[in-house]
């Protein structure tokens, strides 16, 4: 149960992505790119910071593991960002929605085969309890806010597998580095990805009023959250967390009918309980022996 209580706190941290970032685009105008490559950079310098003040130590990357967060930077971090913000505007954010919650398909699937992790017929059943959960709660229903296109499912798809890396990178660098030097190396190497993609009049556009803000995700729903889904796949399997992370829209629907008085639609409801169905079936599934 640790584990899962350790994914399911990280999910809450995710969830608080979607009002800060919206908050930026509204009132600060910032690119979704933007704020994608600040988010990352000040992830990175904030652990920066932190280590080199309490743990100079662990700014050495051990050498087994340089690989993997060179692929985790460029990918489920660099690649995954840049797919999202620009799948916000080809493909509209339900069509993204549903395309980017395939990852825990991609991630059960390499998890099954390269990680020899169990893929029973609880864990399908529940994958396709998440998968339809996040389709209703996503409103895949609403036709007219889907844009679809080939070059949005394309970018759809390609930030779900941006996504799967980054599951399954966490998941195998679990035990062979500390995870804050993971999360500064792999973010540092994710802003570097996005930086092309920066406009020129970035630094004269940004606000001091947008700072807190970015440094609020930088903390919470990217260093937090990230922090303790890693911490998670030592006592679960990563197939396994990815499913419970769908909760995200479940929290995400809540956050925004709390904030913004969004109201939810009746399929969204029972969209949000096959996502709880989901992650239940899971729950019974035989404890899983903690891996280092």
């Amino acid at each position: 149960m640790r584990g899962y209580a350790l994914v399911l706190v990280a999910t809450v941290l995710w969830s608080t992505l979607g009002p800060l970032t919206r908050t930026l685009l509204q009132n600060f105008s910032l690119p979704a790119i933007s704020i994608a490559f600040l988010r990352a950079a000040l992830a990175s310098s904030l652990t920066f910071v932190a280590l080199a003040l309490t743990r100079r130590d662990l700014l050495r990357m051990p050498a087994n593991a340089a690989s993997h967060v060179l692929a985790l930077g460029i990918v489920g971090i660099g690649g995954f960002y840049a797919a999202l913000a620009k799948g916000i505007e080809v493909a509209g954010i339900a069509l993204l929605a549903v395309l980017t919650y395939m990852a825990p398909v991609w991630v059960t699937v390499v998890g099954a085969v390269a990680l020899n992790e169990p893929l029973n017929s609880r864990k399908v059943v529940a994958l396709a309890l998440s998968l339809t959960g996040c389709a209703l709660a996503s409103k895949v229903y609403d036709i007219d806010a889907m844009i679809v296109s080939l070059p949005g499912i394309a970018i759809g798809l390609a930030a779900s597998v941006g996504y799967a890396a980054f599951a399954i990178f966490s998941k195998t660098l679990s035990g062979k580095c500390d995870p804050r030097a993971m999360l500064m190396y792999a973010y540092g190497i994710g802003a570097i990805v996005l930086l092309p993609f920066q406009s020129s009049d970035l630094a004269r556009a940004l606000q001091p009023a947008a700072w807190p803000l970015l440094a609020a995700i930088a903390i919470g729903p990217t260093l937090g959250a990230w922090g303790l889904f890693s911490l998670s796949l030592r006592f679960v399997p990563v197939s396994n967390a990815a499913i419970v992370t769908s909760l995200d829209v479940v929290f995400s629907n809540l956050a925004a009918f709390l904030l913004y008085r969004e109201l939810l639609d009746f399929p969204q409801m029972i969209g949000g309980a096959l996502i709880l169905a989901a992650v239940a079936l899971l729950q019974l599934e035989p404890p899983n022996h903690p891996t280092t």
